[in-house]
């Protein structure tokens, strides 16, 4: 479906049928962005007694426990929440479905690798 919309008195078409994923899969237990020697991500066969969610051990079904630290496994949408005391979901600030925006994607490196600083401010 192709859909046009006006933003910033710009006119822009957009194909709804031809979206792009700008994900980085991730895949537990398997190479993956990691950030602040965080665990990586894991998925393990949940058990429970004589329940095994494995059908390749004899399991009715498979289920898995998942492990995961979403802010250092993997990639996420940032929020203001990341830096303030203040809890404010993505979905509470985004106002608007379509807005123009720039993908910037980098290739990280070890914070020992980088002069870069980050200093939290407390509150006295």
């Amino acid at each position: 479906m192709i859909i046009e919309l006006q933003i910033n008195n710009k006119h822009f078409k957009a194909n709804l049928d031809d979206g792009k994923s700008i994900a980085i899969n991730l895949l537990p237990n398997e190479a993956q962005p990691n950030h602040f020697s965080a665990p990586i991500a894991k998925s393990e066969t949940f058990i429970a007694g004589d329940f095994i969610g494995d059908t390749s051990r004899g399991g009715s079904c498979n289920v898995n426990t998942l492990t995961i630290v979403p802010h250092c496994n993997g990639t996420h949408t940032e929020s203001v929440s990341h830096i303030i005391d203040d809890l404010y979901a993505v979905h509470q600030v985004v106002e608007n479905s379509f807005f123009p925006c720039t993908l910037i994607s980098i290739l990280p490196i070890k914070g020992t690798d980088t002069q870069d600083e980050y200093q939290r401010r407390y509150r006295a």
